[in-house]
């Protein structure tokens, strides 16, 4: 399968031309989303890569909006190909928003492996500056 095969760097490096969505989270129950770049899997406005991606974020951004009763907070934009979302569950609605949480990340993680030259998914826990630090 080759349909729409990404150009590498010389050094192998795809960065660069690729959609890299981070999520991730901290001590303080916050959830960040971060979607960066362009797939460059086909021409602008047709491609089917970016247009996943896209929707799987506004329909993450859309189902905790209908649910903001079991938020904290919820930030999220979207422009030219940069994405944020920014969101903390209230403690008792933990593990709804989880599930809505984990539902996108299969759809992101599912378009990561099925097109590994347009998307790179890192999933991971934030440290925050002076959390989890002693004082001398």
């Amino acid at each position: 399968y080759t349909h729409g095969e990404s150009k590498r760097t010389s050094k192998g490096d795809n960065t660069g031309r690729m959609i890299k969505i981070t999520f991730t989270d901290n001590e303080k129950s916050e959830i960040v989303l971060e979607i960066k770049g362009h797939a460059n899997y086909g021409e602008e406005g047709k491609d089917i890569v970016c247009a996943g991606v896209s929707t799987l974020f506004y329909t993450l951004a859309n189902v905790l909006e209908d649910n903001k009763k079991m938020l904290k907070t919820l930030n999220y934009e979207m422009e030219k190909g940069e994405g944020t979302l920014l969101v903390t569950p209230k403690e008792e609605y933990q593990g709804n928003v989880q599930v809505m949480l984990l539902t996108v990340l299969t759809g992101f993680n599912l378009m990561a492996s099925n097109y590994p030259h347009n998307v790179k998914l890192v999933v991971g826990r934030r440290v925050e500056k002076g959390v989890g630090r002693e004082k001398a």
